[in-house]
């Protein structure tokens, strides 16, 4: 469960050349393999990608009864309704959500500001996510870093989207 990149989805520009920029799916990330920025060859909406293939942890975990109970806790949140309120949105609100998963000896918090992302029951990159630029960090911690996670989360409001606990 270890995990730890930065990315930026790029805002879509139709003036590119860059089909997949074209249609606001790219990204540029760098971890501990790239450490520069890198332009992804594949899109967001693909889950042959760094970001998927993290929340596919949870989604393994969440899915499977005799596999979750590796999970010591696993939470989605945000500080907007989740999927499927495609409807709903705050003028006010919209750059706090993540996904946060531990087992008993480590865990990864992600946090982005992709709006209605990501859904808690499969990857899949939201229809409304296309045209603005958001960005995200993914960070490995230690089990005893998910005490100071849950103070951070008690002093915003947050929808949580499925937890584990």
């Amino acid at each position: 469960m270890f995990s730890r990149f930065v990315f930026y989805k790029i805002p879509r520009l139709k003036s590119s050349d860059n089909v997949i920029i074209q249609n606001g799916d790219a990204f540029i990330y760098f971890d501990s393999n790239y450490k520069q920025w890198t332009l992804s060859n594949v899109g967001m909406v693909s889950k042959d990608q760094p970001i998927a293939y993290t929340l596919q942890q949870y989604y393994d975990n969440s899915n499977n009864p005799e596999a979750s109970c590796l999970l010591v806790f696993s939470i989605m949140y945000s500080d907007q309704l989740p999927y499927p309120h495609n409807g709903t949105w705050s003028s006010t609100s919209g750059h706090c959500k993540g996904v946060t998963v531990f087992s008993e000896t480590s865990g990864f918090w992600l946090i982005h500001s992709i709006p209605k992302f990501p859904r808690n029951d499969t990857y899949e990159y939201p229809s409304n996510a296309h045209r603005y630029g958001q960005m995200g960090i993914c960070i490995s911690l230690p089990y005893a870093a998910l005490s100071y996670i849950g103070e951070l989360m008690i002093a915003i409001v947050l929808y949580f989207s499925k937890n584990t606990a």
